[in-house]
């Protein structure tokens, strides 16, 4: 039987960016390329690098940007690294890609991110230099038993998804396109706050690059404030988003699944957003003020006083913003805290009303009762005086 698969495209950027390909950009990049080389790959690999060379390294790349190529399987080794100095190096290391071959055993995917983060920190910083960081990989995570990552049943343990979720806090852009029906990618994608997209199985050079074709567009985002106010279980997450390499008048659109607040001792919070969805439609470049708004479900309670923690969007698409996990403190704002202090001396009206409306009906029958004896008393004083005794 044959094996369903997922390729997953990561596309990671540093800061404010987007992928700007050699006959539009002017200043030099630095590109960083994770290839799963695993035997599950056998079917996708040629796909995998012809769209790497054609529409990485031949239409990206320009001398003077620095190149990474990271192989891994069970296994991680550098391919190539270094700095590209001619259109001659170019064309030099896109032949040399057609050498790599799908035949090594298991994948890890947190082991290859380790080796990864080890090599951009030995690169020193070049001021004006945008870094892109590229993951190319199948199906689930399938680390060999010595990994730190390993798992019985191929998940995505929880090392790997702490891992990850530091990542996410860096403003990496992060794209995961997957092929085939295996709901891995997706799973990933959620967890890392991640556009997704996906292809059929085997696809062509062509399919993966149409998938990828709105990598240029970058959605950089930034707290006002990480002091977070909940009024009424209610909290308004207070947003800047700048967007690049977007056409003049492009429609952008932010579909919202939850915000999920995490909280320092590990209390869980799902909020859901009161508009699913975000629209923007502004100039390359342009700075957008957002207040989005999310509330807790009725099963949770607002907490009572400031609480650290995280928050986490995540989006339902292939557009989102980077990064999409913020450390911040929530606050009960006044309302909450009258509301709070309501509760503490009795419950305040919403918790008295069930007794004042029952105190009301008794007042209501007594009266009724009351007036029934007086009126009966009335007809009796009536009857004495028109019949006296004698």
């Amino acid at each position: 039987m044959v094996k369903k698969r997922v390729l997953t495209i990561f596309i990671f950027f540093l800061g404010i960016s987007g992928i700007l390909y050699a006959d539009t950009r002017k200043g030099n990049i630095e590109l960083f390329v994770l290839l799963d080389k695993s035997l599950s790959m056998v079917e996708e690999i040629d796909s995998v690098k012809e769209y790497v060379a054609d529409e990485l390294v031949d239409r990206l790349l320009i001398p003077g940007d620095l190149f990474v190529l990271i192989n891994f399987y069970g296994k991680t080794d550098r391919f190539f690294s270094g700095e590209v100095e001619s259109r001659a190096d170019i064309e030099a290391l896109k032949d040399s890609l057609t050498s790599i071959t799908a035949d090594g055993r298991f994948t890890d995917i947190g082991s290859a991110l380790d080796i990864l983060e080890k090599t951009v920190e030995a690169i020193p910083v070049r001021q004006g230099r945008k870094r892109y960081l590229l993951l190319l990989t199948d199906g689930k995570q399938e680390a060999p038993p010595d990994s730190p990552y390993y798992s019985p049943d191929g998940s995505f343990n929880h090392r790997l998804l702490e891992h990850t979720k530091e990542i996410a806090k860096k403003g990496w852009k992060i794209h995961i396109l997957g092929i085939g029906t295996e709901t891995a990618a997706e799973e990933l994608a959620k967890e890392l706050s991640a556009a997704f997209s996906s292809v059929r199985e085997k696809p062509e050079e062509r399919e993966i690059a149409q998938q990828l074709s709105g990598l240029m567009i970058s959605i950089s985002a930034k707290l006002s404030s990480n002091k977070i106010t909940i009024d009424d279980q209610e909290i308004k997450i207070p947003l800047e988003l700048e967007i690049s390499d977007a056409g003049e008048g492009e429609n952008l659109i932010l579909r919202f699944d939850s915000l999920i607040f995490t909280a320092a001792d590990g209390a869980r919070m799902v909020l859901t957003p009161e508009d699913r969805q975000m629209r923007l439609t502004e100039n390359e470049g342009r700075t957008v003020q957002k207040e989005p708004s999310f509330r807790f479900s009725s099963q949770e309670a607002v907490p009572g006083k400031p609480a650290k923690g995280e928050i986490r969007f995540v989006f339902n698409g292939d557009t989102v913003f980077q990064p999409a996990v913020f450390d911040i403190v929530l606050t009960p704002g006044d309302k909450t805290s009258s509301d709070r202090k309501e509760a503490e001396h009795g419950g305040g009206w919403r918790a008295r009303w069930p007794f004042v409306l029952a105190g009301l009906i008794a007042l209501i029958v007594i009266v009724r009762f009351a007036s029934i004896a007086l009126g009966k008393k009335r007809d009796d004083d009536d009857k004495r005086r028109k019949n006296p005794v004698e």
